[in-house]
């Protein structure tokens, strides 16, 4: 049984889940064979677990890759949207960015004083999103709020053609 947010169970109780999960095993971690080392297990078995679990949702939902991605960002935007506030700069066939200006995962990670954790666990995972549509998104941000920034600057430059 995989967990995963659902009417029932919001994304943010998922990810306190986690978090009540990955902490205490971090710092036992850090203790027991340092800081770099804790970091580089904890990077390598979310990303795993992260690309599986967004490749397994793909898998589940009908059209090319290139809609693939749009309905993962519509749930995304949907389950997300409570705990985000965002303002889209630009949007169109070819362009969508926009910035997240708050995001109550950030503000829980950063008072538990594990932004990185957290970067690992909700940041890092919109990359992978993107790869779902393959060659036809290109994904860019240079700041996250999960990261100290002002907001978090989001960019999908779209190929239809690829």
């Amino acid at each position: 049984m995989k967990l995963a947010a659902s009417e029932d169970i919001t994304t943010m109780d998922v990810v306190k889940i986690q978090a009540q999960v990955l902490l205490p095993l971090a710092r036992a971690l850090r203790e027991e064979i340092g800081e770099q080392r804790t970091r580089e297990l904890l990077r390598a078995a979310i990303e795993e677990a992260s690309r599986e679990r967004i490749r397994d949702q793909a898998e589940h939902l009908e059209g090319s890759p290139l809609e693939k991605f749009q309905a993962m960002m519509d749930r995304s935007a949907r389950d997300n949207g409570p705990q985000l506030e965002m303002e889209v700069r630009e949007m169109t066939p070819e362009l969508l960015r926009f910035d997240v200006k708050s995001c109550k995962y950030a503000e829980l990670f950063q008072a538990l004083g594990e932004t990185e954790i957290g970067a690992m666990l909700l940041c890092d995972g919109d990359a992978y999103v993107a790869e779902v549509a393959g060659p036809a998104v290109e994904f860019s941000r240079s700041q996250t709020l999960m990261q100290g920034a002002s907001h978090c600057d989001f960019c999908y430059r779209i190929d239809r053609g690829r």
